[in-house]
């Protein structure tokens, strides 16, 4: 019997599969960091299982991908991530990055990608993609630092559409060129730690950084853009003619992790691609530690490019102590990347690994508090299995995540600077756990998410399969895609009614000092004839 509803479910299987076309899909994901990457090899798993072709570029692979030799490896990029050095693409991740450092990263990161594109692997594909060895039917991009590849794709494989898949909830840049401009007196940029209810001040800052900042990351594009096209024989290069290439644009949350704004029909938020349903399997030692403890567990982790052995000495130490208070009741998880003992820990109520399946950990009933760096997808995972956090930002769109995390009530901030106070960690951790409205707003939270995630992953394989059967999608491109803030807010309109009204009020002005001259002089005239008499 059992096996009669196995045969009959792989009939089923293979009858819809077979309903569907296959089509040859190219993923192109330069980035080396695994929260970039984590996206697209969730839906590049999700499209091999619907019996798609797929090959990837990027620096992380999957077993299906390695068996059928379609992974063009880049990992050696993992190298320069992390690294203090002087070269012009490394990029230092262990410390605190305010928002004017971004134009660096970028322009250190398209730097990255030239030697990535140096590589004989991907060279050899290059090749053999322009000769017409291989021939693919859509490409998907990460949005963020892939893009300057689209030009190069574009003139190895013709007029396929290319679809933009970003690993951040919001991306103001690609966005606006799509067609979607932000209104910023209520959507916070990506590296300003603002909510969507913005004080006077606020507002103007969060207007003139971003003008500023997207300006300067827009000439930083466009700038290795061209030195990266021009080393293959691609010289004439217009920065709005890359986004105009761009199809559609998915995005990999929704406004339960950022706040709700207005979206053109091409760029979609479909929500988490990652998370996994099911997370039972943890390793035993993990497993029977995690049930044993007697109210709930901490769980510690700063993401997979922030190390907790980066901190400095004085917050681990004040960090471990605060924690300490909380044992026996509570035990403490740490991603420690370090075989040495965390400094300052006393006793075994705390239990490090080097690394940690979070989703696994998240979902244990008896996780009741994550100290997190807000990485989006950290985010999204506490959110999905109900973890209230302490958000701890250290760079990027992580100012902006924790104070999401704030504004939902299911959460409290500390500043990288505070680990050092014990007060301050003491009070964050303790209001966390001990306040019930934290987890009550979490519960619900984690409720919407459940819901919104049950279909993300079949909205961005149905928006890739829709855009790869018709060849693109202009007709959901507005006519807004690639217009100026000038013209989008209407204020050209509105400079020409000011001029107007101007011209108007300046000759209502001019007519009635002329009548007013006209009968004052008529007045005088007639009391000069009648003086005169």
């Amino acid at each position: 019997m059992v096996f009669s509803e196995k045969f009959v479910y792989l009939v089923i299987s293979m009858v819809v599969t077979g309903l569907c076309e296959a089509a040859n899909v190219l993923v192109v994901v330069l980035m080396p960091s695994y929260s970039h990457q984590l996206p697209a090899l969730a839906i590049t798993s999700e499209l091999l299982r619907r019996g798609h072709h797929v090959t990837y570029i990027g620096t992380n692979s999957l077993p299906e991908l390695d068996r059928s030799n379609s992974f063009i490896d880049l990992s050696f990029a993992y190298r320069n991530m992390g690294r203090t050095g002087s070269s012009e693409s490394n990029i230092n991740f262990q410390k605190k990055l305010d928002r004017w450092k971004m134009p660096e990263i970028y322009g250190r990161s398209f730097k990255l990608a030239k030697q990535q594109l140096s590589s004989g692997q991907l060279k050899t594909f290059l090749r053999e993609l322009k000769e017409g060895k291989m021939t693919y039917d859509s490409i998907l991009i990460e949005g963020k630092y892939s893009t300057i590849l689209v030009p190069l794709l574009r003139n190895h494989c013709g007029s396929i559409p290319i679809v933009a898949l970003s690993s951040l909830s919001v991306d103001t840049l690609l966005e606006n060129h799509l067609g979607s401009i932000q209104h910023l007196s209520f959507v916070p940029m990506l590296f300003n730690g603002y909510s969507d209810t913005m004080s006077l001040w606020q507002r103007l800052d969060n207007w003139w950084s971003t003008l500023w900042l997207y300006s300067s990351l827009q000439k930083v594009t466009f700038s290795e853009a061209q030195d990266v096209l021009a080393e293959h024989g691609i010289h004439e290069v217009e920065l709005n003619g890359i986004y105009r290439q761009i199809s559609l644009f998915i995005i990999a949350s929704n406004p339960l992790y950022n706040y709700p704004r207005i979206l053109a029909p091409n760029v979609i938020n479909v929500g988490p691609l990652h998370l996994q349903m099911d997370n039972h399997s943890l390793p035993i030692r993990i497993q029977n530690w995690l049930d044993d403890a007697e109210m709930g567990v901490i769980y510690i982790s700063f993401g997979s490019n922030m190390k907790s052995t980066s901190l400095p000495d004085g917050a681990l130490r004040t960090l471990v102590s605060v924690v300490n208070e909380f044992s026996p009741n509570y035990r403490v998880l740490w991603k420690w990347e370090s075989t040495d003992q965390l400094p300052g820990q006393l006793n075994d109520t705390i239990m490090t690994q080097k690394w940690l399946p979070q989703q696994k950990v998240l979902a244990h009933p008896k996780v009741k508090l994550f100290i997190t760096q807000g990485g989006l997808q950290s985010f999204q995972e506490a959110v999905h299995f109900g973890v209230p956090m302490v958000g701890v930002p250290w760079y990027g769109d992580q100012f902006l995540n924790v104070e999401k995390i704030v504004s939902s009530g299911i959460g409290v901030r500390l500043d990288s600077e505070d680990l050092t106070n014990a007060q301050r960690v003491r009070k964050s951790v303790s209001s966390v756990l001990t306040d019930p409205r934290y987890s009550e707003k979490m519960k619900r939270h984690s409720e919407i998410s459940r819901d919104f995630s049950a279909q993300s992953m079949d909205n961005a394989v149905w928006y890739l399969e829709h855009v790869t059967k018709f060849g693109g999608a202009d007709h959901l491109r507005p006519k807004s895609a690639g217009t100026s803030y000038f013209s989008f807010f209407c204020w050209d309109i509105l400079a020409f009614i000011l001029m107007l009204a101007s011209v108007i009020i300046c000759s209502l002005v001019y007519a009635g000092q002329f009548i007013v001259v006209f009968f004052y002089n008529k007045l005088c005239h007639q009391q000069n004839l009648k003086s005169n008499k």
